[in-house]
C-alpha cells in the first residue's frame, strides 16, 4: 500500500508542477477531470488512513 501511495503522490505532484509551469486542465474532458478529482480525494483519504493506522 505504501508503494502505491508513493506512486500516486508522485503523479499528482507531477500534475501540479505542470500546472505551475503553465499547463491547463481545460484540455481534459469532463470524465478525465472528474477522475482526476476522485483520484486526488481517494489518495488524500488513503494517505490519512495510512498515517493514522
Amino acid at each position: 500500500m505504501k508503494k502505491q501511495l508513493k506512486y500516486v503522490s508522485k503523479n499528482l505532484k507531477t500534475i501540479d508542477l505542470l500546472i505551475k509551469k503553465g499547463a491547463s486542465l481545460e484540455s481534459l474532458n469532463k470524465r478525465q477531470y472528474k477522475t482526476l478529482l476522485v483520484v486526488s480525494e481517494v489518495y488524500r483519504q488513503q494517505q490519512w488512513m495510512w498515517d493514522n493506522a
